[in-house]
């Protein structure tokens, strides 16, 4: 079988599954991509779990590990490391993912500590720093957005800035459904806030491979891209952030053999940068990119 048929029958079935609706597989559509070279190991970087294209240096995406010190990583569009730089005033439980996106300073690095495998913590945390340069040891002073979810904790491993400065949580759909949350607001830290429900992706538990694990905003607002172990799929963004989930394009990445797909980072242009951890013991996590030709909104 030609990997294209292969890969259009299985990217609608992880569609399908992740929707959990009937009809996916007809009303499904295949986002266009393929991959630019092959992925490339990240010996700094063995538990990658999100990534994020810098808004100050487009050649840079930045990355973190979902454990040890509360520092992000600048790489550049061939995987290799040129910063790592300390969240001054960050605590790190549980990194699962990173965006870019507006803020009081100019651009920010959104950091989600988010991660709940137990299902336990009885509140979220999402850091905000003025972008470093690539010269910085050290970021200025994070602020602190707490949050909890409505019905009680969830395990979550992506989160989208859009343009317009509104961030967006989702859960990993592990114990659960797979749910959209927002962030009421930012303007405030203090007390946790309640995020709001926006929709609901799946039903019930979903399998390992088919549980989102990141997420992006492209730069103009215009797509939403989640990925699963197994899958990317692309959203229009105003319709997402509607609560519309269906006629997501989806593509299937297990071509490129990535140990344990994590984290995804989008362009305007439909390139996409996707990281992963090395799969435990230290080993190097993973980069790897793609060109994707999305259709006008």
């Amino acid at each position: 079988m030609r990997f294209s048929r292969l890969l259009r029958s299985t990217a609608f079935a992880v569609a399908a599954l992740l929707h959990g609706e009937s009809t996916a597989v007809a009303n499904a559509q295949q986002a266009l991509c393929r991959p630019a070279g092959k992925l490339v190991l990240l010996p700094h970087s063995p538990e990658s779990s999100g990534a994020a294209i810098s808004g100050r240096a487009p050649e840079i995406i930045w990355t973190h590990d979902d454990s040890g010190d509360p520092a992000i990583v600048a790489l550049d569009t061939n995987g290799i490391a040129r910063a790592r730089v300390r969240v001054t005033g960050a605590r790190l439980v549980d990194w699962e993912d990173i965006a870019v996106g507006p803020c009081p300073a100019g651009s920010c690095a959104y950091i989600a500590d988010i991660g709940d495998n137990a299902g336990n913590r009885r509140e979220i945390v999402v850091y905000r720093v003025p972008e470093p340069s690539l010269t910085d040891r050290h970021t200025r002073p994070a602020e602190a957005f707490r949050a909890t979810y409505p019905g009680g904790a969830r395990d979550s491993e992506a989160m989208f800035v859009l343009p317009n400065g509104a961030v967006f949580v989702v859960s990993k759909g592990d114990e659960g459904p797979v749910v959209l949350y927002r962030f009421p607001s930012l303007s405030r830290i203090g007390p946790a806030t309640q995020l709001e429900r926006v929709a609901t992706l799946a039903t019930g538990k979903v399998a390992r491979n088919r549980r989102i694990t990141g997420a992006s905003a492209s730069p103009d607002g215009r797509w939403v891209v989640l990925r699963t172990l197994d899958a990317l799929f692309f959203y229009r963004a105003d319709q997402l952030t509607k609560g519309i989930v269906a006629g997501a394009l989806a593509f299937d990445v297990r071509r490129l053999q990535e140990i344990q797909g994590e984290g995804v980072a989008l362009r305007a242009n439909g390139t996409v940068y996707v990281t992963g951890e090395g799969g435990g013991k230290g080993r190097p996590g993973t980069f790897g990119v793609l060109r994707c030709h999305l259709p006008p909104a």
